[in-house]
């Protein structure tokens, strides 16, 4: 597997991100000044979650998403392990969430 920073425009992460809000009936966006990183597995995206910097200078967690096919594999474990080193060698701690997990 692979973990790769993708942009908010990445076609893959668009997709994933329109399946987590069919799944879970939301109408969430994609900000433009979160930070977007991808589970590859065998060239396919398989996962996705983001993190956003706070006005305090911490980080939250925006949302993840796994795809069903791909739950029980520990990617959405290995998500958040990425995404808080991500967030900390950016200078922000992360301090939580904004939605429900979907892992």
């Amino acid at each position: 597997m692979l973990i790769e920073c993708r942009p908010a425009l990445d076609p893959e992460l668009a997709v994933l991100v329109t399946s987590w809000q069919r799944e879970t009936q939301t109408t969430g966006t994609l900000h433009r000044d979160a930070v977007y990183l991808v589970a590859v597995v065998d060239g396919r995206a398989v996962a996705c979650c983001a993190w956003q910097p706070m006005p305090d200078g911490s980080a939250e967690l925006a949302h993840m998403y796994v795809r069903p096919a791909f739950r029980g594999r520990g990617i959405a474990r290995q998500l958040i392990v990425a995404i808080e080193e991500e967030a900390l060698a950016a200078g922000h701690p992360v301090t939580g969430t904004t939605c429900a997990l979907r892992i």
